[in-house]
């Protein structure tokens, strides 16, 4: 079992080009880095997966479109989960009352 530093920390992160696979094969270090709110910094030359498209623009002008968070929810499941997941969905039905 690896007793991580953060310098240790950083040196493994580098050793690797894909985030994705830094969080399978190197779990632990992961976890550290995470824990002590580092990882944003020890990862930032990798390469990550797929951007998120629902930014909270796109989701604005969807919310044009469909008035109503019930609009949304029927027609457009990945804008609804994405408003949902981010907290969004008061920004973009402000006048619902819950």
């Amino acid at each position: 079992m690896t007793k991580w530093t953060k310098e240790k920390a950083f040196r493994h992160a580098k050793k690797f080009n894909k985030f994705r696979e830094f969080d399978r094969k190197a779990a632990g270090c992961y976890k550290y880095l995470k824990r002590n709110g580092w990882l944003d910094e020890a990862v930032s030359h990798m390469e990550r997966g797929k951007q998120t498209f629902w930014t909270l623009e796109r989701l604005k002008e969807e919310a044009t479109i469909l008035k109503t968070r019930t609009e949304l929810y029927k027609n457009s499941r990945g804008a609804y989960n994405a408003a949902l997941k981010n907290n969004f969905l008061d920004i973009l039905y402000p006048n619902v009352v819950a």
